[in-house]
């Protein structure tokens, strides 16, 4: 069975080292740390996830939802906003972005593997 490929954009380098450990430790196949919104756009291109997890606050010059809606251009990948912010402005934006969902950090880590799980199999939002 092949395992999914994960792509984790988070700036927080710790963070982001800590759910590519979880991950890998959920039977994920997990690529490079992603910290820009550029970076992001370019490794969803070049590796073709099967799921991203993508904060919004991210270095360069775009956030993670406007990464989301240049991905989302090539690809259907499903993507998992990990974000502080649940300002009804960011949210707007959010739910603008087909596939994707939001969770409020501090992660629910079984939350978190729940969600990825239903996203993989195709029961999450369209």
């Amino acid at each position: 069975m092949v395992r999914p490929r994960v792509l984790i954009v988070e700036d927080e380098i710790i963070a982001g080292m800590n759910l590519q450990a979880l991950c890998e430790r959920w039977g994920f196949r997990v690529g490079p740390l992603v910290t820009s919104a550029e970076e992001a756009v370019a490794v969803a291109e070049a590796e073709r996830p099967d799921i991203i997890l993508m904060d919004i606050s991210l270095h360069g010059s775009m956030d993670g939802i406007q990464a989301a809606e240049l991905i989302r251009r090539r690809s259907e990948t499903p993507i998992l906003f990990m974000s502080g912010y649940s300002d009804e402005q960011i949210l707007e934006r959010v739910r603008a972005v087909e596939h994707s969902v939001h969770i409020l950090k501090p992660l629910d880590f079984k939350g978190l593997q729940r969600i990825m799980g239903l996203l993989l199999c195709g029961g999450g939002p369209r």
